[in-house]
């Protein structure tokens, strides 16, 4: 993720992959079936005061769930 967004890395990326990039990039790598694996690497709370991350990768994970269920 854009580093001027999620704050709570330890590896923050400048340039990075948006929101909206990362849900689009989520739903088309795990509506394929042969993808059998998914994780959200590194959540930080020191590093994020505002939470930014935590809410965003909760969104996505809510994306995931919502593509496998389709997938059953």
């Amino acid at each position: 993720m854009d580093s001027t967004i999620c704050k709570g890395t330890g590896t923050p990326v400048p340039g990075g992959i948006w929101v909206d990039e990362a849900r689009q990039l989520t739903r088309c790598l795990l509506a394929d079936p042969r993808v059998c694996c998914w994780e959200i690497c590194e959540i930080n709370p020191h590093l994020d005061t505002l939470n930014t991350l935590a809410e965003v990768s909760l969104s996505l994970y809510q994306e995931v769930l919502e593509v496998l269920d389709a997938r059953l």
